[in-house]
């Protein structure tokens, strides 16, 4: 084999397997972080070198791998905003006893006060360092303490409500030695607004405090490597090349064909649209994403080979669709509208989980369900087209018998082609 000719992932590939560095791997899960690393490497090359080692290594440092666990994890960490709307078994709130930052001193502080004829604004800009006190700055400064307790008071019921089962809240407090009590908490954090039941909570006194007896080790890393006695195997030595992957071996393989990806990442795209606002997206701009959009596709496995062309194919989808009238209708602000809009539907001894790219109801009281789809690109006969109808119709009928249970109006159901030239628009 000429290794001169060879792309340099794939002999780093072939020396891994020559020296079966499989046999490390604690999970089989594993394997992905080995893809990644190899995608990496071929991404930042050029044939078998790279010209720019000290970049390389740069880049390498921040480099991550896309791996994700197949069994979807049942913990989610989230902050209180995010959190809003939605609903959980169980709620586990630790810290409450930490204040959020505020900056103590602020160059300028205002307050509207409404009266009867309208708002006045009351500003107090920081005292100067020769005055000793501004009772303005501080009256203001007290009025915006009382708001953001309000706030906190807010957030504390969001984040505890989340919660079905059980909600855990967790501090940590302070024992005061010399008065023998628990000290009580900073007036800004959500401790403070539970302090007369939580110390209720707390023992009277520690007369024999628990502490560590040993400081906490610093977890240190782990460098895995062969045992002393390991050989490799005389069969596989004599077919196998330190530049060579045998074929019986379960080498990660690199997506190559990148079309169901480019197909994901298009309704991705469309989905953000309509959730920021068409009025949002320009043409112009949309140079912009490429770079994200190709971080997107190589994270999904696609060969950096097929970058190129994927993404000339992700961005005329999004061009022709932002320059269609019937495109920018359907990604239009609508009443009632939902994308990747999840339903539930009861099946036997099972339920079944529906999910609609499009969904909302006009200004005639339509109830619309589209679904994009970019199997068909270019200029397409009217025959593809039945046969996309015919795959599909029985699909939409579906969704549509779900949502008249909920509701009682006339419900359209259409796919929408954004790679196709004509008869992008079909009703079904």
């Amino acid at each position: 084999m000429n290794a001169r000719r060879q792309p340099l992932s794939d002999m780093i590939c072939g020396v891994y397997w020559a020296l079966t560095g499989s046999s490390l791997l604690s999970d089989t899960s594993h394997l992905q972080f080995i893809q990644d690393f190899l995608l990496f490497v071929e991404s930042q090359s050029e044939g078998n070198d790279i010209l720019d080692f000290v970049k390389f290594s740069e880049k390498l440092s921040q480099f991550y791998s896309s791996n994700q666990s197949k069994t979807q994890n049942p913990v989610e960490i989230m902050t209180i905003h995010k959190a809003k709307g939605l609903e959980f078994d169980y709620v586990f709130i630790p810290g409450i006893e930490s204040v959020p930052n505020r900056d103590a001193s602020q160059l300028m502080l205002w307050l509207e006060r409404p009266y009867s004829e309208g708002v006045d604004l009351l500003l107090a800009p920081r005292k100067a360092n020769s005055v000793k006190m501004d009772p303005i700055y501080q009256y203001v400064d007290k009025k915006s303490k009382e708001k953001s307790r309000y706030e906190q008071a807010r957030l504390l019921y969001v984040a505890i409500t989340r919660a079905k089962i059980r909600c855990e809240l967790m501090a940590c407090v302070t024992y005061d030695e010399k008065n023998s009590k628990f000290k009580s908490p900073h007036s800004q954090s959500f401790l403070a607004l539970l302090w007369d039941d939580f110390q209720q909570s707390l023992p009277k006194g520690l007369d024999n405090p628990v502490l560590p007896q040993h400081p906490l080790e610093q977890k240190q890393d782990v460098m895995y490597r062969l045992k002393s006695s390991w050989r490799l195997d005389e069969s596989l030595a004599r077919h196998l090349s330190p530049l060579e992957v045998p074929e019986g071996l379960n080498r990660p393989e690199v997506v190559k064909g990148a079309e169901h990806y480019v197909g994901t990442l298009i309704h991705r795209i469309l989905c953000q649209i309509a959730n920021e606002g068409i009025e949002h997206w320009a043409v112009t701009e949309l140079l912009h994403y490429i770079p994200r959009w190709g971080s997107l596709l190589l994270e999904q496995g696609v060969h950096p080979g097929y970058i190129k062309d994927a993404l000339h194919k992700v961005k005329k989808a999004i061009e022709m669709t932002l320059e269609d009238k019937v495109g920018r209708w359907i990604l239009s602000s609508h009443l009632g509208s939902h994308n990747e809009w999840s339903l539930v539907e009861p099946g036997f001894n099972r339920f079944m989980n529906r999910v609609i790219d499009r969904a909302f109801i006009d200004e005639t009281g339509i109830r619309w369900i589209i679904d994009y789809k970019t199997g068909l690109s270019g200029c397409v006969t009217e025959e593809a087209v039945s046969l996309e109808i015919q795959k599909y119709r029985d699909q939409l009928t579906t969704y549509a018998k779900i949502l008249q249970k909920y509701e009682k109006r006339k419900i359209n159901t259409a796919l929408y082609f954004p790679l196709c030239e004509n008869n992008r628009f079909v009703l079904i």
